[in-house]
């Protein structure tokens, strides 16, 4: 798919892909957490996707501004997880491993002094 804008669905034939294969669950990652990827995820949570956030595989021009943009979506992600490479590569070979399940909005209050250990908890 090729976009022009920050979120993968505007003006794009993504959603269309995506319904012709009766998609309900998108992994996702990227760069420019806080722009692209984020936007991204918030146009396809509206769009009653399930989302897997997979951490490691996502970056953008500091970890600081990563570690936040992934706090920001863990927040909000109904019915969604987060998860590291490592982990999504278990899940997907059907062995037991970790991910991080969206209970509560807001369960992150971040700040600058717990931003880090917030993130290593996801």
């Amino acid at each position: 798919v090729r976009k022009q804008r920050p979120s993968a669905f505007y003006n794009t034939n993504l959603e269309i892909l995506l319904r012709r294969s009766n998609a309900d669950h998108l992994i996702m990652f990227g760069a420019w957490s806080e722009v692209c990827l984020e936007t991204t995820v918030w146009d396809a949570i509206s769009r009653d996707y399930r989302i897997t956030i997979v951490k490691d595989a996502c970056g953008t021009a500091t970890e600081l501004m990563h570690m936040t943009a992934m706090l920001d979506l863990a927040n909000w992600l109904y019915a969604g997880s987060v998860i590291t490479a490592d982990n999504l590569k278990k899940a997907l070979e059907g062995m037991p491993h970790k991910a991080w399940r969206f209970d509560r909005p807001a369960a992150f209050a971040y700040t600058l002094e717990n931003v880090k250990s917030l993130y290593n908890s996801l």
